[in-house]
């Protein structure tokens, strides 16, 4: 049984932008004989607006609900959800969550609003047939508090955080927030190409719905054999996979084209890996995430910081005691650039990105001396070696071999 966990993970990665935004109160109403209207205030920033509901059922955190949609575009001053079919009773009661995508000049994030409940009584209730107020069609019978943006406070705690080139925050603002309710399209990079440096996993990233999932709120991500996507002869075939365009690695390298040649054969597993690399980075900053970790072996949760320019310092790998061995065990192939570097905080010093997936294999896992481990980090047959070894270890793959994260918050300090 996959535990859920809360992990807190402070990354040591100049001050005084403290604009808050609060997403605005929602107005109801009742149309006659049926259908309602839930809307908020169309305020300038807003770039998108969802709303997630039931009826006399409690919702079960941000779950979609019954009723489950995207507004993309304000109509005559508000966003509006629409239904033309459900009738509402006085006495009912909606049960909900809001979510409204909010650009404020520089950058543009999710700000979720919880636990909302309605209950229907007559005020609510309008004529369909004509608008509710004299200055149009979609304006609510009740006035709504309107969102405000916060002046910076006087006890704005100067941070050492920056993010997106430079921004500054106060200390302890949340300045990215993901609740995984939408598509990801504006906010996350999903990776298409083969693994390579500095982890060398066994691994295709790529978007296949079989992998990479939204549902219920959060996101999963699930790996599977290469071989039960592509056919049995897929990893050993000397045909090339080629991403082509869309490869999101470097193009004319093994990163967007690899075919199986002797010994040399495609990676046996595919899985999915997301990133802000083209929306979001920061530098100095505590990321807060809830997650279910996958279960099986040779799996590992991929959430990593890496530097805006590529650059990578180099690898430090688990001993067989984990990380809880002393320093002298662990294995710190090439990081001596940043261990002596001029700068202390290297390799921390540099914006980074947010990088979310499943590894599988690879050089994450140290050599065994009890052969337990059926591949060489290194060895030119290793990644073949793990795939002959598929009856030992594909068995412990489950329904429970997912990432399911909840949520990812990061904040400055």
């Amino acid at each position: 049984m996959l535990n859920k966990i809360l992990i807190l993970f402070c990354l040591l990665i100049s001050v005084l932008n403290c604009e808050a935004f609060e997403v605005p109160d929602a107005t109801l109403e009742v149309l006659r004989p049926r259908g309602f209207r839930l809307s908020i205030p169309d305020v300038e920033g807003i770039k998108l607006f969802a709303f997630h509901g039931k009826i006399n059922e409690e919702m079960n955190g941000r779950e979609a609900g019954f009723f489950s949609r995207d507004i993309t575009k304000a109509k005559n001053g508000r966003w509006t959800f629409y239904d033309p079919n459900t009738e509402l009773k006085i006495g009912d009661t909606l049960y909900f969550w809001t979510y409204v995508d909010y650009f404020d000049g520089r950058n543009k994030l999710g700000y979720p609003k919880d636990d909302q409940v309605i209950q229907v009584t007559e005020q609510h209730i309008v004529d369909k047939s004509g608008p509710t107020s004299t200055t149009g069609y979609y304006r609510p019978v009740t006035t709504t508090t309107q969102p405000t943006v916060n002046k910076p406070p006087k006890n704005c705690a100067p941070s050492i955080t920056t993010y997106n080139g430079g921004n500054r925050s106060c200390k302890n603002q949340k300045i990215f927030s993901e609740v995984f309710s939408k598509p990801m399209k504006n906010s996350w990079t999903t990776e298409k190409r083969f693994a390579g440096e500095p982890d060398f996993e066994f691994v295709i990233y790529s978007d296949y719905p079989k992998i990479l999932k939204l549902e219920g709120g959060h996101l999963s991500i699930k790996p599977i054999l290469s071989d039960s996507l592509f056919g049995d002869r897929f990893v050993t075939s000397p045909e090339e996979y080629d991403f082509g365009p869309g490869c999101t690695g470097k193009q004319g390298t093994p990163e967007c084209v690899q075919a199986a040649e002797a010994f040399l054969i495609k990676p046996p597993v595919l899985s999915a890996q997301i990133s802000t690399k083209d929306s979001f980075s920061f530098k100095y900053g505590r990321i807060e995430f809830r997650a279910k970790l996958p279960k099986g072996d040779w799996l590992y949760p991929e959430k990593i910081a890496l530097s805006v320019d590529g650059t990578i310092y180099g690898n430090v790998f688990p001993p067989e005691g984990g990380y809880a061995a002393l320093e002298s065990d662990l294995n710190l192939e090439g990081t001596d650039r940043w261990r002596y570097s001029t700068s202390d905080m290297a390799p921390f010093d540099k914006e980074m990105y947010i990088t979310i997936g499943v590894g599988v294999g690879g050089w994450n896992f140290p050599d065994r001396k009890d052969g337990s481990k059926p591949w060489v980090n290194g060895e030119p047959k290793s990644q073949k070696n793990f795939y002959r070894a598929k009856s030992k270890w594909y068995p412990t793959w489950n329904n429970q071999s997912a990432l399911v994260v909840d949520y990812l918050d990061i904040y400055a300090i």
